[in-house]
């Protein structure tokens, strides 16, 4: 490819791109035992809520979903 091509191709996907935001909360398991999590930092989580366990890495290791929602916890069983 030319340099030319390039530059007119750079042009081009700035020009087509449409930027965007995803909002995402992030919570932190604070106890598991018997298949519950139990999780801090989920103020918006809604009862029967799927919820994705990451690693450190960013990587999915489970789902699971949100069951008991308290004033500073949530309760989720692991899928």
């Amino acid at each position: 490819m030319q340099k030319s091509q390039t530059l007119e191709h750079i042009r081009e996907s700035l020009a087509a791109f449409k930027g965007g935001a995803v909002v995402e909360e992030v919570g932190r398991v604070t106890e598991v035992g018997d298949g519950v999590a139990r999780l801090s930092g989920l103020k918006n989580v809604m009862v029967s809520e799927m919820i994705e366990f990451l690693d450190d890495g960013g990587r999915r290791v489970a789902d699971g979903v949100a069951l008991n929602i308290e004033e500073f916890s949530v309760g989720a069983i692991v899928l």
